[in-house]
């Protein structure tokens, strides 16, 4: 029985598909009588949900519990609504619930005469309502397929007896890992339902499967040509796993022997590595998206080291998600190096083939990825008796070659010290000698000086007599010492007169004798100077 505390409080969620989803579950359970208020009065609360989605799914719901009376919020709802699904859902519940009581207090026989009539979408809403609780599941051959603007996918699905029409959202193909093509044979979970718009009876499509090994292999070894071509499986890229990890990325079942098996085998090969444990499907519908969001997460994860992807072993069937080119290429792709295992020896999975190791359990997988920790210790006693007896063998050997360094440099010394007491006792001798030279220097330095001081005399004598000899001749060209010896100077008011054209008769003169100015006025000019006989 499900726990409808927890589903009462689901529907208080944030996300209206956990609303949605919690409304559905209500709808297809058992309800208690004890309960049964409780949960009505919860459903119907939902009629006022922000989303039409919420909305649709409660009526849906209502329908589905038994109730004597229509309740006040259905019609409210039937009349205020806008959204035209979810006023054909109110109506056929509404009718619905009339048609129950009915039976009960009339009778089957009497209610198929009474004349009720229903009008074509009420009916269709109303036989579609009874045929969403029932989900089967149909083997068959598939066939003529066809896309809808590339959104829906039709295909036939018969046998020899009979055809039935099959149709569900193309992408879904992708998460069952399908590759949908004529005359393969596949079976499918499916919800009949009649189509508002054709009239026609169809099964949509919830979950698909290859039927059958022969199938599944042709599927497996298609792919697998084809990743192989890309280079998926390409040993040169296969990476190392980390020797001694510190956290541990486990991509299982939960509670599931694989994950026992790993986690018990790790503990008792080595103890104190974290393990960050992501729980999933490991086959069937929605196992694949699973997988791959696992993987994405763990490489988002900065302090694991590797990912390990296991689970127990099965048939070709149960191991669809393992050989999926979702799960591969994720594989491929991981940023972490990744270690694949299933439980069997025989075969391996395209997972398997794009791992950077592969181990044949989960078993085995712990021990590819510690090292055993006796063994380690004992690796590790063995190293550390191997390094003594290497640095002893050293020790002595940088003992041997200092005693003998010692040795020669206490030689070496020695000879250095006698050496240096020969010097010592000859530095008297070496005291007169240079006592002796520098005297001589000394008396060779005052000859030099004086002899320079004789030189600097004569030279000073003779240069201060040529320095005064060419002073007295320079004074005699001075221009006083010319104006003394009779000389004058004629100047006008603007200029020093060099030649009698410069001046005219009346022109004012200034003559500048040796001793003051004489003014005077040109009366004539002659351009030659006569000459005075005496």
């Amino acid at each position: 029985m499900p726990d409808f505390d927890t589903l009462l409080s689901n529907l208080s969620s944030s996300k209206a598909l956990e609303r949605s989803r919690a409304l559905k579950e209500i709808g297809e359970s058992k309800i208690p009588k004890d309960r049964a208020p409780e949960i009505v009065k919860a459903v119907i609360q939902k009629f006022e949900d922000a989303s039409i989605t919420v909305q649709r799914q409660a009526v849906k719901t209502l329908m589905s519990l038994s109730l004597e009376t229509v309740p006040d919020e259905l019609k409210v709802l039937y009349t205020t609504t806008e959204d035209g699904t979810l006023k054909m859902f109110a109506r056929s519940a509404i009718r619905r619930i009339e048609l129950e009581r009915d039976r009960r207090e009339k009778g089957a026989i009497e209610l198929n005469t009474s004349g009720y009539v229903f009008s074509v979408s009420d009916f269709l809403v109303y036989i579609n309502t009874i045929l969403s609780g029932e989900e089967v599941f149909i083997k068959g051959e598939a066939g003529d397929i066809s896309t809808f603007r590339e959104n829906l996918t039709f295909f036939q699905l018969k046998d020899e007896y009979g055809v039935l029409n099959c149709w569900f959202p193309t992408a879904h193909k992708y998460h069952w890992n399908v590759e949908l093509s004529s005359g393969i044979e596949v079976v499918v979970k499916a919800r009949p339902q009649v189509s508002p718009k054709s009239g026609r009876f169809g099964l949509r499509v919830l979950e698909m499967r290859l039927s059958g090994v022969g199938a599944l292999a042709a599927a497996f070894q298609k792919l697998k040509a084809k990743l192989s071509a890309e280079g998926l499986f390409d040993h040169a890229r296969k990476r190392p796993l980390p020797f001694l990890p510190r956290a541990i990325g486990l991509i299982t079942g939960e509670n599931s022997a694989a994950y026992s098996d790993f986690i018990k085998v790790l503990r008792a090969r080595m103890g104190g590595i974290t393990i960050h444990f992501a729980p999933v499907r490991v086959q069937g519908v929605g196992s694949v998206k699973e997988i791959c969001g696992s993987i994405k997460y763990m490489n988002q994860v900065e302090t694991l080291d590797i990912i390990v992807l296991t689970r127990g072993g099965g048939s070709m069937e149960d191991l669809q998600s393992f050989n999926s080119e979702e799960v591969t290429r994720a594989v491929f792709s991981s940023r972490l190096p990744v270690l694949v295992a299933v439980g069997h020896e025989k075969d391996w999975s395209l997972a398997e083939l794009a791992a950077d190791k592969r181990a044949s359990t989960p078993s085995n997988a712990a021990e590819l990825v510690t090292p055993n920790r006796e063994e380690l210790l004992s690796d590790i006693y063995g190293f550390t008796r191997f390094i003594e007896h290497a640095l002893s063998g050293i020790l002595a050997n940088k003992k041997r070659a200092a005693y003998t360094a010692v040795m020669r440099a206490g030689s070496h010394i020695a000879h250095r010290i006698e050496h240096g007491r020969q010097i010592i006792a000859r530095l008297p001798i070496f005291a007169d000698q240079y006592i002796r030279i520098i005297f001589e220097r000394k008396e060779a330095v005052n000859r030099a000086r004086s002899q320079c001081l004789l030189h600097t005399e004569k030279w000073y004598t003779l240069n201060r007599n040529r320095f005064l000899e060419c002073y007295k001749l320079v004074r005699s060209y001075s221009p006083k010492n010319t104006l003394k010896r009779g000389y004058s100077i004629v100047k006008t008011k603007d200029k020093l007169l060099r030649s009698a054209s410069e001046v005219a008769p009346g022109d004012e003169i200034l003559v500048y004798p040796y001793e003051g100015v004489i003014t005077g006025e040109v009366k004539d000019t002659m351009q030659k100077i006569p000459i005075v006989k005496s």
